[in-house]
Order: structure tokens, then sequence, then C-alpha cells
């Protein structure tokens, strides 16, 4: 996905350093590249072709630029791997409660213990995991392994726990923390 991060890598600043007649492939992501950026450098003559298969109204026409269609995941085989992948990694999520290559949570997985474990999600709430652990020390669980990780916004947090179940009472109390989207025993 495209991230902050990345959004407009290839720009005026990176760009003016560049050889003269340099040629813009880009097939990996959509806002990677800054269209005016490449306008101007068109025009400069840094770059003298931009081929993309991310097309933009900004880049339509422009002399320089081929822009084709997306089609990096539409192969019979790329669509296929891609059901499977996202099969496996949701029946993963379901029974374990780790996420893989989500879109809008991060990457968090934690080996099972063999035992139950707690997930929770929250937005706007960077101490998910330490007031998780306050209110499962207040109910007597116990905890083992643990993992919390953020994405933005986002926090996720995964806990081993010893007991075989957790009570109603503990996870409303969870789930009542600030921003909790999701909490839950497996």
């Amino acid at each position: 996905p495209l991230l902050q991060a990345t959004k407009n890598l290839i720009n005026v600043e990176h760009l003016k350093n560049a050889n003269a007649g340099i040629r813009v492939l880009n097939f990996a992501r959509g806002g990677l590249v800054e269209d005016a950026a490449v306008k101007q450098a068109l025009d400069a003559g840094t770059i003298s072709y931009y081929i993309t298969d991310f097309p933009s109204a900004e880049l339509l026409g422009v002399k320089g630029v081929l822009s084709i269609p997306h089609l990096g995941a539409s192969t019979a085989e790329a669509e296929e791997n891609c059901a499977v992948m996202a099969a496996n990694q949701l029946m993963d999520f379901l029974n374990n409660g780790n996420i893989k290559n989500s879109v809008n949570f991060p990457a968090c997985s934690l080996d099972s213990a063999g035992g139950p474990r707690l997930i929770a999600a929250a937005k706007n709430n960077p101490e998910l995991l330490k007031q998780i652990l306050a209110i499962l020390s207040d109910e007597g669980v116990a905890t083992g392994d643990m993992i919390s990780k953020e994405r933005g916004d986002t926090a996720y947090t995964i806990i081993n726990i010893s007991a075989s179940e957790v009570n109603k009472k503990t996870m409303e109390r969870i789930s009542d923390l600030k921003g909790v989207l999701i909490s839950r025993e497996l």
C-alpha cells in the first residue's frame, strides 16, 4: 500500500540531481512518483520517458508519458495465489489473531503457547498493552508471551494467557478502553 513515507518518493528534489534523458518506470504503486515533478522533468529534458501502469489525469496526453492499465495482479495464477494467501491469512487471524499483509493494521504475529490468548485493537491509544496488562493483573489473569504493534494511529496487541478463560467482566473492561475497535479471547 501507499504509505505517507513513500508518497511522492520520486519528486522535484530527487529529480533535480538526475542525469538528463533518464527513463522512469513505475509499476510498483500509484502515488510513488509525483505527477507534477514528472511533467516538469519532461519539459526540462531530465526525463525522456515516463512509463507507468498507474494512469493519472494530470499525465494523460503528456508527450513522453506512456500510461497503461495496471495489470499486475490480473493473471489467473496471481489471482489464485492471492485468493489462497488471503484465505490462509484470514484463517490465521480468526484462529490465532495473527495479522499479515493488512492494508490498515500493523503486521503482528505471535507463536501460540498452546493455550488461550487475547487480541485487541484500538485507534489513538498507544498505551493499549499497558492498560490491558493492568486489567489482567487486577483480575488475576497470568500472562505469557505478548506483542503489540502500531501502524499509524492503530495499535494491535496479542497476549498469550495462562487462564483457561477470561471472564465476561474482564473482556468488557478491555472493550471499554479508549478507542478499542475489537477485543476477543481466542
